[in-house]
């Protein structure tokens, strides 16, 4: 699926937001609605004052761009059909494919880098390497291509 990047400032006020929902699951005054100097620590859910700044605030805070293109982006990139990261892993880590992906393009620029007589022979030639002789041109180049400085 493919959907608009959220912007900096959408990344901004969605972590401004979340600041705000952080305080107030404490129930404490969330500084970005009353400031830093506010003396008062605990927010009073009765106040009807108190709690209209908050609404007000993450009004205000919202409509400086799309909250919903950062969640939504969110969704789109850790959808596993998407294959963008890795879906058994607990942290935020690119999908097993791309970084196949990406082993692959390093053996192939190494190649193409050290060997382009050779590359242009391969793709003339009409027999395909057997799995076992793939797998053992990986290997070495694997080798070569983590000797070489970055």
């Amino acid at each position: 699926m493919k959907m608009a990047k959220p912007s900096d400032e959408d990344i901004r006020l969605a972590m401004d937001i979340a600041r705000i929902v952080e305080d107030l699951e404490q129930r404490y005054r969330p500084e970005l609605v009353f400031g830093e100097d506010d003396q008062e620590l605990w927010l009073d859910t009765e106040s009807i004052d108190e709690l209209q700044a908050v609404v007000e605030k993450i009004r205000e805070i919202a409509a400086r761009g799309s909250i919903f293109r950062v969640v939504l982006g969110m969704a789109v990139v850790t959808d596993p059909k998407n294959e963008v990261l890795d879906p058994n892993a607990d942290t935020l880590e690119l999908h097993p494919i791309l970084l196949d992906a990406l082993r692959d393009a390093k053996r192939y620029r190494h190649l193409r880098a050290v060997a382009p007589e050779l590359l242009l022979a391969m793709l003339e030639s009409q027999d395909s390497p057997s799995d076992e002789i793939a797998a053992a041109l990986d290997c070495k180049l694997d080798e070569l291509v983590d000797q070489k400085p970055a």
